[in-house]
């Protein structure tokens, strides 16, 4: 019970600080809510030290880019396959790079940082900061915005499930169908 208050007061923390996006740039692109919600698997562990020196922003400090995918429903996506890296370091959290593939192709892509643990092997929480990056696709290629992620992280089974809350502008002109 106290772990989960003290992931409680956490989650209010983060989200007290989240500092919204600028609120509109045209008549396509407004600021919107953002929710998804992510389960699956860790992948497994990548020690290349030339990997993690080019893809980790500490990687004197990281020990492995961990790997993650998933399935499950995200707003202005619908049906989402999402996969994450995570620069794992050794003192504490990481960051890392999320992308999220929606049924019809387009790509939203989201960086995350700051985040901290919030209890022990097997069981592991997680909390941090995601921010939408360029490097999208169809009409999430300049997609901006960002919220906070918090989620568990089983080691025993490798499962992880995540639920992200936040904005997001994208320009909803940009439509590709399948």
């Amino acid at each position: 019970m106290r772990r989960h208050a003290v992931f409680a007061c956490a989650m209010v923390l983060l989200l007290t600080m989240a500092v919204p996006v600028g609120a509109t740039r045209g008549q396509s692109e407004k600021e919107l809510p953002f929710h998804a919600e992510f389960a699956g698997y860790l992948i497994g562990f990548n020690e290349d030290r030339d990997m993690i020196e080019a893809r980790c922003a500490d990687p004197d400090n990281t020990w492995a880019i961990t790997s993650f995918d998933g399935w499950g429903e995200a707003t202005h996506l619908g049906p989402t396959y999402v996969y994450a890296e995570h620069c794992s370091y050794e003192d504490g959290y990481g960051e890392g790079l999320l992308t999220m593939t929606a049924d019809n192709g387009d790509v939203l892509k989201a960086t995350y940082r700051d985040g901290v643990s919030l209890s022990g092997p097997p069981l592991i929480g997680f909390a941090d900061y995601f921010t939408f990056t360029d490097g999208g696709s169809g009409r999430f290629v300049s997609a901006s915005g960002g919220g906070v992620e918090q989620g568990v992280l089983n080691f025993t089974t490798g499962a992880f499930s995540v639920y992200m809350e936040g904005t997001i502008v994208y320009d909803a002109s940009n439509r590709r169908h399948r």
